[in-house]
């Protein structure tokens, strides 16, 4: 009996010993991960409740998990960069809405001054494109260069409300959609500003030519001649030579405005960067 309860100690506390000491998610293995978790302290509580309840009512509204993780060092967990960190947690903790389990989370790891835009999901994939998460990591990123957090979360909560308000309207925030953030070709907007002034000076200088033009020209050689000055018994028009000018005209493969999203093998797509 002795043996038998010495045994099964020593196979507790080899799995013990396997188990992560730092790990900040281990006691939550059972439990649905919340919409604004910070291991760093990085928030008082009064603000990580506040900004749980604002994301959980986006959430709830839009059907589509809106999530904040804030990490000390993603290295701790055991993974090689934030993205895959990301996709880890979202899996592990089964975050996201409905059958596709449709979400975007921000994921932070405060070591590394790094970020991560991670959406999955038919329609988290849909909702923020390529373009879309590069627009809501400028909402944030101006608050956590100047360490502001709480400010940088909200901007990022109020941005994914509106983002996702366009997607279930039908128009996801992307480069086609979004007018005000296209680049303008320089050489048009150039014209633009050079045609109102060229006109004015033409139609003027137009005006003034037909004021000192006091002579017409002929078309043929016979209206020169005074009349009963000459006879001409024959007239005929000779062309001596004719010229003809060709001009080349290379059709160039029109470029698309290209926009979307670009999904991973495991169905996510991401946005990653510094702050």
């Amino acid at each position: 009996m002795r043996k038998r309860i010495f045994g099964l100690g020593l196979i507790l506390l080899l799995l013990l010993a396997f188990i992560p000491a730092n790990s900040a998610f281990a006691a939550e293995e059972e439990a649905q991960l919340a919409y604004v978790t910070d291991v760093t302290g990085s928030l008082s509580d009064y603000e990580k409740e506040s900004l749980n309840r604002t994301a959980e009512e986006i959430s709830l509204r839009h059907q589509c998990g809106v999530y904040i993780v804030v990490l000390e060092d993603y290295y701790e967990y055991g993974n090689r960069d934030i993205e895959s960190c990301a996709e880890g947690i979202y899996q592990f903790y089964q975050l996201g809405f409905g059958e596709e389990k449709d979400g975007v989370m921000l994921i932070m790891s405060m070591a590394q001054r790094e970020y991560d835009l991670a959406a999955y999901g038919a329609f988290g994939n849909y909702a923020f494109t390529d373009y879309g998460k590069d627009y809501l990591s400028r909402s944030f990123l101006d608050n956590f260069r100047r360490d502001d957090w709480y400010g940088g979360f909200q901007d990022y909560l109020e941005s994914t409300d509106q983002m996702l308000v366009s997607a279930r309207a039908g128009e996801p925030v992307d480069i086609v959609i979004d007018r005000e953030e296209t680049p303008v070709n320089p050489m048009f907007k150039l014209l633009t500003a050079l045609l109102p002034s060229s006109l004015v000076a033409f139609l003027v200088c137009g005006q003034e030519k037909r004021k000192m033009k006091t002579a017409v020209s002929r078309r043929t050689a016979e209206e020169y001649v005074v009349p009963g000055s000459a006879r001409l018994y024959l007239r005929q028009d000779r062309f001596l030579h004719r010229s003809r000018s060709v001009q080349v005209i290379q059709n160039k493969p029109q470029q698309s405005a290209g926009g979307g999203t670009t999904i991973n093998s495991g169905g996510f797509s991401h946005h990653s960067g510094k702050f």
